[in-house]
């Protein structure tokens, strides 16, 4: 499956098996990294893919080194590519439930960490656009984009995190109001009503 990334040419492969409790820690998300630094701005987007598109990947990549270049102050920058086995999720009727990304076989994340410098705000956020702008132009034309509400930025549209369909979003509303009237699960993207 990862023949056709390999064979782009990156410079650098880590490959390995690690435990579950260990997973954070391999892929730079755990609480010592760059991604939980307090003390950094972060700038992060997320796309759901349909199918890995290599010449997209190979844009992707080209982008993400041009940037480094030009603002070497961004090297905390990483992409991840997120796969998963989708049998049960397929197995469950998509009406049925209010998740809506039940074809999105594949999570694609952007984050860029940096210190605080405000002149970087801007860069940093052209960068995270157009990789997503890539990663959409890549899939089959009748996709809409699609967001992993933990990975989105906030700047997507509601529908792109919880679903197009307008019943999707009026039966989270309707649960949110239910178990949590107050608000008090507002932190991160949350469903408003």
């Amino acid at each position: 499956m990862l023949a056709p990334f390999t064979a782009l040419g990156p410079i650098s492969v880590e490959d390995g098996t690690v435990p579950y409790s260990g997973i954070a820690v391999a892929q730079k998300t755990g609480i010592n990294d760059p991604i939980c630094a307090p003390e950094l701005d972060r700038i992060t987007a997320t796309a759901g893919l349909q199918v890995f598109n290599i010449t997209t990947q190979r844009q992707v990549y080209d982008l993400f080194r041009a940037n480094i270049k030009a603002n070497p102050a961004l090297t905390n920058a990483y992409i991840l590519m997120e796969s998963y086995a989708v049998e049960a999720v397929k197995a469950v009727d998509s009406a049925s439930q209010s998740f809506p990304w039940r074809d999105d076989y594949i999570l694609m994340g952007i984050d860029i960490p940096y210190p605080t410098n405000h002149s970087l705000d801007a860069p940093a956020q052209k960068w995270v656009q157009d990789t997503v702008d890539l990663w959409n132009a890549g899939q089959p034309k009748w996709r809409k984009p699609s967001a992993y509400v933990n990975y989105a930025s906030g700047n997507e549209p509601m529908e792109q995190w919880y679903g197009y369909e307008p019943w999707r979003l009026a039966k989270l509303r309707a649960l949110k109001k239910r178990y949590d009237p107050n608000g008090r699960f507002n932190y991160y993207n949350p469903i408003t009503y």
